[in-house]
């Protein structure tokens, strides 16, 4: 794997995480509905991938905090 982290916001059933996760070490996923994570969490098993990590979250007070930590 060529980069390191990713975060992809609003990643509904995550298509941009699932390409970002070929090439980056770990894709933090983040979106505030359950069912979307849960449907992305299954594609990325489909695709082999593990490096697809799903966080529910209002990304509107996710990136705040990132931008603080």
């Amino acid at each position: 794997l060529g980069y390191g982290q990713a975060l992809d916001c609003f990643s509904h059933h995550g298509g941009f995480a699932l390409h970002l996760a070929r090439q980056c070490e770990q894709v933090t996923a983040a979106d505030s509905s359950a069912a979307a994570l849960d449907a992305l969490t299954a594609n990325a098993e489909r695709n082999g991938l593990a490096n697809v990590r799903p966080e529910r979250a209002d990304i509107f007070d996710l990136l705040p905090a990132y931008a603080a930590a």
